[in-house]
Order: structure tokens, then C-alpha cells, then sequence
């Protein structure tokens, strides 16, 4: 129902034809409908095994093989966790970590990270624009492999596809309900994840942000840290049982540092002669997230998590209709 207020909410304020609302509910019920005949089967699960079967080894085993021999566990262990989600039990306990400061949504890859992967190819490859477009996407929907098409990443690779295929006219907010639909389409279960719900929601009040246009950067990346992590505190207490008092601080300092650190290793994982570098970076990244776990003080949730997750999106939501609407006055 969540996924669903959003949308509609966009078509209520823009004074669209009832028609489209009919619609956008009947496509919902698609998802509904394949669930009973596919039940628990995921899709996205059975793609990389498909193309596994084709070229007779897993592309993405070989790569971990490849880190996990060159490099010392520590190394390993953190560069298997920012570039496969591959998680073990030093990695595990750093991921804790990072759950107590309340930015685990940073370390788990998904639109963020896609988008910063993307700007550094159109940036690389600046013309013709149409080459750049075709390569971000190719780069991503082999990294979405090396993912084993995770939902996170999954439901990015069908944004970004619609958003190639579909009319440059169209909003941002169609094209994200369109993969959503899709997404749900392909795997009605995902509905349950909490990853997707959490990169779906963060997404529209993303583009509801930029919707207002404000010119400087600093201004405008220090409202989407501050929207995007308070949106995520319900999900986060759903899954650690607490929330950092310094979760919005948290967030501001780490998220470019994280998706740059992200951005580095994808670019020299490979090279093996600079190991050095890769070594101290991880170190360093490590001994950072211990630092300001030690600052860190966190609030319990466990009694009353169940109930704030719908309560909490419904009334971020509200604010955000009022905002909208109080602005075209």
C-alpha cells in the first residue's frame, strides 16, 4: 500500500485524469495475480545460474577466487563485502558496525552506487552520449551478474532500462513506478524485501527533492542525506533493533566517502601489483567505522518496531503531499 501512495499522490497533485489512477491500480494487481500461480519462484535467482549454464563457469566465482588469492584476509574480506556483497565473519562483524551507526544501506549496493558507477562512465565517455548510454548500461548489467541479480540492483537495471527506452519526456516518477511494477511482475515475493521497499521509497523522495531544483549542490545533497535517512530509520530499527542518535551525521560524512571508496576498488580490485593501496584503503575504511562506533550512541526500538515502519513512511509522506502542495500556492 505504501508503494502505491506515492505514485498516486504525484498523479492527485498534477491534477491528472482519473483514468490514470484506474490504470495504475489495475497494473497492480497484475503482481497480485502471478502470485498465486508462481508463488515463492524467483526470477532473478535464475538468471545467473542461466548464464552460468551457457559459458560452463560462474564469472562471479572466479573473481572472488581471484581476490581471495592475491590479497590477505582482511583485505579480502572487505573488498568482498563493497563489490560482491559477500559477506564472512570479519566482514559480518564490520557490517554490525555499520548497522550501529545506522548506515547499512550504504555498504549494501543498490541505486546509489549504480548511479555514482554510471556518472564516472558518462564522464570517461562524454560524447556521443548515445555511446556512453549503451556502455553504463552494458558495465551495469554485468556488475547486476556479478550480483546474482540481487533485488536491490535488479529493480535499478529495469530503471535505467525503461529510462534508455522510454521517451526522455517522461518523469522520473513514472519510470521508477513502471520498474517497481515490473520488478514485482517478475518476482511478486519482492514485495516482502526490505532492501527493495527501502531503495523504492528512498527513490521517489530522492526525485521529490530534486523536483524542487535548488541550485546549490551543497544545500541540495545535505537535504537528500537528511530526507533519505530519516525515510530509512524504521527499516534500519526493523533489521538492528536500534537507530544512532547520529544516524543524519552519520549519513552526511559517509555517504560519499563509502560510494567513492566503492567506485575505487570496482576501478583496481584486479590489478594486483598495487596491493598496497587496496590494503591501506580497506584498513583505513575499517578503522574509520570502528572510530565512529565508538562515539556512537544508539536508542533500542525492539518493543515498538513493529509498529513503526507503516506510521512512520505514512506521516513522512503526508508532509511531503502538504510541502508540495503549499509550494504551487
Amino acid at each position: 500500500m505504501i508503494l502505491y501512495l506515492i505514485p498516486m499522490a504525484y498523479i492527485f497533485l498534477n491534477k491528472r485524469q482519473p483514468l490514470h489512477v484506474i490504470c495504475y491500480l489495475a497494473l497492480g494487481f497484475i503482481p497480485l495475480g502471478l502470485s498465486f500461480v508462481i508463488k515463492d519462484f524467483n526470477c532473478f535467482n535464475h538468471f545467473p545460474k542461466w548464464i552460468d549454464s551457457v559459458v560452463h563457469f560462474s564469472i562471479r566465482d572466479k573473481l572472488i577466487d581471484y581476490v581471495n588469492n592475491v590479497y590477505d584476509q582482511e583485505t579480502t574480506s572487505i573488498m568482498n563485502l563493497f563489490i560482491f556483497n559477500k559477506k564472512d565473519d570479519y566482514s559480518y562483524d564490520i557490517y554490525k558496525i555499520v548497522g550501529n551507526l545506522s548506515i547499512s544501506y550504504l555498504i549494501v549496493i543498490s541505486g546509489f552506487h549504480l548511479n555514482m558507477l554510471k556518472r564516472v562512465i558518462n564522464k570517461v565517455i562524454c560524447k556521443p552520449k548515445f555511446l556512453a548510454e549503451i556502455l553504463s548500461l552494458c558495465v551495469i548489467l554485468f556488475y547486476t551478474y556479478l550480483l546474482n541479480f540481487s533485488i536491490s540492483t535488479s529493480r535499478v537495471l529495469i530503471s535505467m532500462l525503461l529510462g534508455f527506452l522510454l521517451p526522455k519526456n517522461k518523469n522520473k516518477y513514472t519510470k521508477t513506478a513502471c520498474a517497481g511494477i515490473l520488478s514485482m511482475t517478475i518476482y511478486p515475493q519482492i514485495i516482502k524485501d526490505i532492501g527493495f521497499n527501502l531503495s523504492y521509497i528512498c527513490t521517489f523522495f530522492v526525485i521529490y527533492i530534486l523536483s524542487y531544483q535548488i541550485k546549490n549542490f551543497f544545500i541540495n545533497q545535505i537535504l537528500i542525506c537528511f530526507v533519505c535517512t530519516m525515510v530509512s530509520l524504521p527499516f534500519i530499527a526493523s533489521i538492528n533493533n536500534q537507530v544512532s542518535l547520529f544516524a543524519v551525521i552519520n549519513s552526511l560524512l559517509f555517504t560519499y566517502f563509502i560510494n567513492i571508496l566503492f567506485v575505487i576498488l570496482i576501478l583496481i580490485f584486479l590489478i594486483k601489483w598495487i596491493y598496497p593501496m587496496q590494503k591501506y584503503l580497506c584498513w583505513f575504511t575499517t578503522n574509520v567505522i570502528i572510530a565512529f562506533n565508538v562515539l556512537n550512541i544508539s536508542i533500542n526500538l525492539t518493543v515498538w518496531k513493529i509498529y513503526l515502519q507503516s506510521l512512520y513512511i505514512s506521516l513522512f509522506i503526508n508532509i511531503a503531499l502538504t510541502i508540495k502542495r503549499f509550494s504551487k500556492r
